[in-house]
């Protein structure tokens, strides 16, 4: 920002006549002078403005990102979580089915059973086993997703997650939870701040049809006066060619436009996400009830 609204570096100019150097009639005639740009009608507090705000908005980018991350982290160590609530349960099954296969060979070799629920336990068995390979396998794979978000080594050993994450009721309202996250979620956040940009470089290109000026001062020794000598003056540009500027000018306000609909999109979209994540956590809280209060029991008893 302070780049974008600073002035131009001023203009240096030397010239000279090299045949009046070896002259005997003429004095050397030389000049030299210096000018300096100087936009009177705030362009540069507009360029400085839309600066500012192009860095709010890659703070919030900066931001966004940092949450992506921390959701990438929360959701693998979920998983790396239940991987291990797997193979805690797959290892308790394999030592129910043990004992399910002793009882039934025990009962076959008495002669009161046939060998089909013994086949039937190895099946089970088999089946187990594969099941602890293949989360063998997840759990590296999420080690190592998990070392990589963390800037470790790829195969550096993770700590072994708690026995049980604990869960209290959750209570969630879409229309809360939605205003919450529209007052917080930085990629609103960052696209006011590019629009706020975008109405700064519009107002600049408005501004474009004013002139800009240039003042400059120089000693001319061309002159042969030595009162002419010294001099000052002023410079501005001519912007008269209005079809560029009008052009200018619409593309501007096309941008502006550009950040309103991208601002809705991402509004839109955060709706999308809060929306689908309520509906996820009530059905799941439905789930978990059923569970608890139903199957679980169920099972147990058979």
């Amino acid at each position: 920002a302070d780049q974008a609204g600073a002035l131009m570096d001023p203009m240096i100019d030397f010239s000279t006549a090299p045949r009046s150097w070896n002259s005997g009639v003429v004095d050397r005639a030389t000049m030299v002078g210096i000018s300096q740009q100087f936009p009177i009608f705030g362009q540069r507090g507009l360029r400085g403005r839309a600066a500012r705000a192009e860095a709010r908005a890659m703070g919030e980018d900066y931001r966004s990102v940092r949450l992506d991350l921390l959701r990438e982290a929360r959701r693998y160590y979920l998983d790396y979580y239940l991987i291990f609530r797997n193979l805690a349960v797959n290892g308790e099954l394999k030592e129910l089915l043990t004992q399910f296969r002793r009882t039934a060979i025990g009962k076959y070799s008495a002669g009161t059973v046939g060998l089909d629920d013994a086949l039937q336990a190895d099946v089970e068995l088999g089946m187990l086993a594969h099941a602890e390979v293949a989360l063998t396998r997840q759990k590296r794979v999420l080690a190592a997703q998990l070392n990589a978000l963390l800037r470790r080594e790829p195969g550096g050993a993770m700590p072994q997650p708690p026995g049980e994450l604990p869960v209290g009721a959750v209570a969630v309202r879409a229309d809360s939870v939605l205003a919450a996250a529209l007052a917080a979620r930085p990629e609103l956040k960052g696209w006011e701040a590019q629009r706020d940009a975008r109405k700064a470089g519009l107002s600049l290109a408005r501004r474009q049809r004013l002139p800009e000026f240039t003042f400059m001062a120089r000693y001319d020794r061309f002159m042969n006066e030595s009162e002419w000598r010294p001099q000052v003056g002023v410079g501005l540009n001519l912007p008269i060619f209005f079809g560029r500027l009008g052009a200018a000018e619409r593309e501007a306000r096309a941008a502006v436009e550009q950040m309103d609909y991208r601002r809705q999109a991402a509004q839109n979209q955060i709706g999308y996400e809060v929306e689908s994540a309520v509906a996820q956590v009530q059905e799941t809280e439905h789930e978990v009830q059923i569970m608890e209060e139903r199957v679980v029991p169920a099972t147990e008893r058979a």
